[in-house]
């Protein structure tokens, strides 16, 4: 190619390079990622507290964002408590854990509708668990609380409950604190919530199955009787 060629061609080579460019930007990344984009809950706090919203209000308002899940706090699941405005999250935390959250089946399930119909799942429910606790007896109690959470967050198609920490016992170091709080029974605990979730999915298969079964002998049923 001769140099005055060349020359002519360096604008439809930039201008093709350009496009070539625009064109890898806008395509939508084979893999997204794990990471969602989602809002949590407290972000309503104010009309969760007053009662202007509820959580399948929530879930609308976040599908109307274009966002694709929720962490839902634990603090206003029935019963919903009187909380004054602008009282510390802390304190309210205290409130739920003297008064705990006691969803009927019909509210679990109305929210976990709702979050299919609008394709915002629930991704993760905030409890007011804290682990950091000095005493066996006080561990355990704790343990009898997050199963709770863990069944609520399971009805509610949730992965994943969020627990606290916990202060630092009178006396005690944070280091010793994170060693209480990483403590073995918890560990147990999550174990034993796992396995009693793949109880619940293979329960639930094999009911899948006999439906399957009864609803294939009806057609079968069907298509042989004569018209």
């Amino acid at each position: 190619m001769q140099r005055r060629e060349l020359l002519k061609a360096f604008p439809a080579l930039a201008a093709a390079v350009h496009s070539t460019e625009l064109v890898a930007q806008s395509a939508e990344p084979a893999y997204k990622g794990r990471l969602r984009p989602g809002v949590v809950a407290m972000s309503f706090r104010n009309q969760l507290e007053s009662g202007k919203m509820t959580y399948e209000d929530a879930v609308r308002y976040i599908a109307d964002l274009g966002l694709e899940g929720m962490d839902m706090t634990g603090y206003w699941v029935p019963p919903l408590l009187d909380f004054k405005p602008g009282i510390p999250s802390q304190q309210i935390s205290e409130m739920v854990r003297q008064t705990p959250a006691n969803p009927t089946s019909q509210w679990l399930s109305s929210l976990r509708s709702a979050a299919y119909r609008n394709n915002v799942p629930v991704y993760s429910v905030g409890s007011p668990v804290k682990m950091a606790q000095p005493a066996p007896e006080l561990r355990q109690k704790e343990i009898a609380f997050a199963k709770k959470w863990i069944d609520i967050a399971d009805r509610l198609g949730a992965g994943h409950v969020r627990v606290f920490g916990g202060g630092i016992a009178k006396g005690a170091t944070e280091e010793q604190a994170d060693l209480i709080a990483s403590h073995h029974d918890f560990i147990k605990t999550e174990e034993a919530a796992m396995r009693t979730h793949t109880q619940k999915m293979s329960e639930l298969d094999e009911k899948l199955n006999a439906l399957i079964d009864i609803v294939s002998r009806m057609q079968g049923g069907m298509e042989s009787r004569p018209s």
